[in-house]
């Protein structure tokens, strides 16, 4: 089971900006993603996915995989 924790998104409209980069950190047990805004330095999305059981390498690229082509603030170009 996966629990996915939105920890603060700001209201600015990621589609607007373009100096954003993307940062990613992997476990065995979740997925962070964090969109920064370079031009002022601001983070403007920050989402956590938990997952209760520790995964394999294999299992967490495929949700690394999954995550990146469905979660819609992470379809963008980056830095």
């Amino acid at each position: 089971m996966e629990t996915g924790q939105k920890i603060t998104q700001t209201s600015s409209n990621i589609d607007k900006l373009s100096n954003i980069e993307l940062s990613i950190q992997v476990s065995l047990n979740g997925l962070s993603f964090c969109i920064l805004e370079t031009d002022t330095n601001t983070i403007v999305y920050l989402q956590h996915f938990i997952k209760e059981q520790k995964q394999t390498p294999f299992q967490v690229l495929d949700d690394l995989k999954l995550k990146l082509s469905t979660q819609k603030e992470l379809q963008h170009e980056f830095k």
